[in-house]
């Protein structure tokens, strides 16, 4: 698998599936993982019924809608829900053996790195390699766009020749609201990405240029940072 932003080419024998969320990060990766089947996994989150108010209309091809998963009891208020993508892989495993999640750079979840990928890839293909699971060929997890910010994605989307408007309709947004807050943190990491690109006509209900992010510079401007010194970058660029 390639780790590059880019086409992704599943390997002989091996079937893909994108975790789907209809956001920005696995919007651009269904494009760029065209063999991949689309999995939008329903968690019940409290930001669910937006996700699935967008996700007929503005996905690249057809998605399969999981909803054996009830995760709305464990959701924090910061919508965090622990080993939520423990959970998702799992199940994602279900439909191919190949697994794409579409962690970026700047995702500091320690269910969206690459150990997280690596012992999940393992785990996985122990269990299905039991007496039960005797035509299985192993499970693996891949994050594909890992060393791409969501910038860099956005750009490789916008010089593939994709739709720009069609990007800006995608939901990425923790708020129960159908349109995006402005004022969340997913919010103004999608508007980062957009504006650094200068293509963002997204419908915002308060656009993100208006809000006070000074505790997001505060924390860009300690030795530790904010998200992937690149992504940071970006952000004051932006904000600046």
């Amino acid at each position: 698998m390639q780790r590059e932003l880019g086409v992704v080419t599943p390997p002989l024998f091996r079937e893909q599936v994108l975790l789907y969320s209809g956001g920005l990060d696995s919007f651009i990766a269904a494009y760029a993982a065209p063999a991949a089947k689309l999995l939008y996994i329903n968690t019940r989150a409290s930001y669910s019924e937006k996700e699935l108010h967008y996700l007929p209309d503005h996905a690249p091809r057809a998605v399969t809608i999981d909803t054996r998963l009830d995760l709305s009891a464990q959701e924090r208020d910061d919508a965090i829900v622990p080993a939520r993508n423990l959970l998702l892989v799992t199940l994602a495993s279900h439909y191919g053996q190949e697994v794409l999640l579409a962690a970026t750079a700047g995702d500091q979840s320690t269910d969206k790195d690459r150990p997280f990928a690596d012992m999940t890839s393992e785990l996985l293909s122990h269990i299905y390699s039991g007496k039960h699971f005797p035509d299985a060929r192993g499970v693996v997890i891949n994050l594909p766009f890992k060393d791409s910010t969501k910038a860099e994605m956005v750009r490789w989307y916008l010089n593939a020749g994709y739709d720009p408007v069609v990007l800006c309709e995608t939901v990425s947004c923790y708020h129960p609201t159908i349109k995006h807050c402005g004022r969340c943190k997913a919010c103004l990491r999608k508007w980062i990405a957009l504006e650094y690109n200068g293509c963002d006509t997204t419908s915002w209900d308060k656009h993100p240029r208006e809000a006070d992010w000074e505790d997001i510079l505060r924390k860009i401007h300690t030795m530790q940072g904010w998200r992937h010194p690149r992504e940071d970058k970006q952000t004051l660029k932006v904000l600046a």
